[in-house]
């Protein structure tokens, strides 16, 4: 895969939270891909809200979630 994106400070908002995230995206040769997300700033206690946006984040991109934990 070859990083096509790195934004350092994307602004990720749902319901009514707001994170600053670091995260990339891949792609390979057949164009397929995933937002890989290395630092999050902001409130964190609700994981299923961040989870959700970070999802439809990727979703909006085409992109899978590249996840380093089992949670």
């Amino acid at each position: 895969m070859t990083k096509k994106h790195h934004d350092k400070a994307l602004v990720i908002e749902h319901e009514g939270m707001k994170w600053t995230v670091d995260a990339a995206e891949w792609r390979d040769a057949s164009g397929k891909g995933e937002l890989r997300v290395y630092r999050i700033e902001g409130d964190i206690t609700k994981l299923d809200v961040l989870k959700e946006a970070l999802q439809l984040e990727a979703d909006a991109r085409g992109l899978a979630i590249c996840r380093s934990d089992a949670a």
